[in-house]
């Protein structure tokens, strides 16, 4: 008999989504169709194409605990799941098969990277300045991009991105309103009452939705897991992969290279036409 009633949950941009992230809709609920813990009839498909993402996300999993799903998956619009490279485990069966034999509920997503210049890796880990401090030393950061790419198997993380997401809604229920939600600069102190911040100018992001959710599911005790054999690519515009290791071949090669460029240069002037005539004069 089937076990798990599932979520996919998709949120389209101007309501269009990549051609990988639809394909990937598709194939993951034939999946789900096929699998003996699942089966046909316990799974549905909800999207929402509104801004701003916070309200959708929280929109998302009040659906899914007043529908009484036992797992949402987050599949954002610009994903391009299970990225081709070496070594590389399909993200929907390792991180299925991990999650529905953890002990206890949890979190696990797929790794991907932002846009370029920096391209950074949207994991996070927590980090410190000074062993044994007795003072509390320590903050989120994001996980280097060497660190990153040399990364393999399922590891417990501080905070994770929520575009390719599996959500165990025993979590979800044991949550204070709002899940997500944007962290400002400048906003005042958390209200003894509420325990929502003061609101101040918000003209400076200080963490984005996926970061607060999941470090407060961490702060919980629920572990987030990455699965870092299921690089995930990130449309924007270009498709962002995983980060590749930058070894002192690669460094030579290319100095070796631009060097050669500038010798070139620098004969091609000496040979210009204005540059021999005023030899020969």
């Amino acid at each position: 008999m089937p076990k798990y009633r599932m979520l996919l949950c998709e949120f389209p941009g101007f309501r269009q989504a990549d051609p990988d992230s639809t394909g990937y809709a598709g194939d993951l609920r034939l999946r789900w169709d096929r699998d003996p813990d699942i089966g046909q009839g316990n799974h549905a498909r909800w999207y929402k194409a509104d801004t701003p993402i916070t309200m959708s996300r929280n929109i998302a999993m009040q659906v899914a605990v007043e529908n009484n799903f036992d797992f949402a998956v987050f599949l954002d619009a610009d994903m391009a799941p299970d990225l081709p490279y070496p070594g590389a485990k399909p993200f929907w069966e390792s991180s299925w098969e991990f999650i529905k034999n953890h002990n206890g509920p949890c979190i696990i997503a797929a790794p991907y990277s932002g846009p370029p210049p920096s391209e950074l890796t949207y994991v996070f880990e927590y980090t410190n300045t000074e062993t044994d401090d007795p003072n509390p030393n320590f903050q989120l950061a994001m996980v280097p991009r060497s660190k990153a790419a040399r990364m393999t198997g399922i590891t417990q993380v501080a905070a994770l991105p929520t575009g390719l997401m599996i959500i165990d809604m025993r979590i979800i229920k044991k949550m204070r309103n709002p899940i997500f939600y944007y962290e400002w600069k400048d906003d005042g102190p958390i209200c003894e009452h509420c325990g929502v911040k003061k609101p101040g100018p918000q003209v400076e992001k200080a963490s984005t939705e996926d970061v607060s959710f999941s470090r407060d599911v961490d702060s919980m005790g629920f572990p987030l897991y990455c699965n870092w054999d299921a690089w995930a690519g990130h449309r924007k515009p270009k498709l962002v992969g995983k980060p590749g290791l930058l070894g002192d071949d690669v460094i030579s090669q290319q100095l070796r290279g631009r060097a050669a460029e500038l010798e070139a240069e620098r004969k091609q002037r000496e040979l210009s036409p204005s540059l021999l005539s005023e030899r020969l004069a």
